[in-house]
C-alpha cells in the first residue's frame, strides 16, 4: 500500500509561517517605539494577531497531518502541540510580556517540529 505523499514545502511554508510569528513579536516594540501610531497600531491590532495565529495553525496541520501519515512517528505531536498551545494561549490568554514569551516559545517550537517532520518524511522514503 503505498502511503500519502508528503509535500516538503508545507513544512518550509509552516518554518516561515513560525518565524514571520516570532519575528513580529519580537520587533513589535522597537517598530512601536520607532514609526507613527498610525502604522503602529496598525500592525499591532487584534486583527494581526489574529491572522498569524490562524495562518500559523493552519500551515501546521497542512504539514503535520500528511508528514504523521507518511512516516507514523508520533513525537512530532509533542513539539506540534505544544508549539500550538503556546501560540494559542499567547493568542487569547496572555497580555504584555506573556504574550511575547509564549508565541516566541511557541514559534520555536513548531519550527522544531517542522523541520523534524520533515526529516522523517525524507528518511522514511529511504529505506
Amino acid at each position: 500500500m503505498k502511503k500519502p505523499a508528503h509535500q516538503p514545502r508545507s513544512d518550509t511554508l509552516g518554518i516561515v509561517a513560525s518565524s514571520v510569528c516570532a519575528a513580529h513579536c519580537m520587533l513589535l516594540p522597537l517598530v512601536v517605539t520607532l514609526l507613527p501610531g498610525v502604522v503602529a497600531r496598525s500592525i499591532t491590532g487584534p486583527w494581526v494577531h489574529a491572522s498569524l495565529a490562524l495562518v500559523v495553525v493552519v500551515t501546521s496541520l497542512l504539514a503535520f497531518v500528511p508528514g504523521w501519515l507518511k512516516h507514523g512517528e508520533g513525537r512530532i505531536w509533542g513539539w506540534a502541540l505544544a508549539g500550538l498551545g503556546c501560540v494559542m494561549a499567547a493568542r487569547f490568554e496572555a497580555e504584555g510580556s506573556a504574550e511575547v514569551v509564549l508565541t516566541f516559545l511557541g514559534s520555536v517550537l513548531l519550527i522544531i517540529a517542522h523541520r523534524l517532520n520533515h526529516s522523517l518524511s525524507y528518511w522514511c522514503g529511504k529505506y
